[in-house]
């Protein structure tokens, strides 16, 4: 690939937005959270990304998700807003 290609390549992308290939790779289920959830609820979300929407954490979480710790689950609730 040539730089070139890498550069339209990154322009596609957007933080927080996993590719299937990435959540393929992680054994994400279609819907579940992805597994730094919960730290970033625990934690905060990334500095370098202050405005940035994440479901779980600052957003709401998809359609027929739900909050817990069980597998697919959200983590918890917000508390805050």
């Amino acid at each position: 690939m040539t730089l070139v290609g890498v550069q339209v390549k990154l322009r596609e992308m957007k933080p927080g937005m996993l590719s299937h290939e990435l959540k393929e790779a992680l054994g994400m289920p279609e819907g579940a959270p992805p597994p730094w959830l919960i730290n970033m609820q625990r934690y905060g979300p990334p500095p370098s990304y202050p405005h940035l929407k994440i479901p779980g954490l600052n957003a709401p979480i998809p359609p027929g998700a739900s909050f817990g710790y069980h597998p697919g689950g959200w983590g918890k609730p917000p508390v805050d807003e």
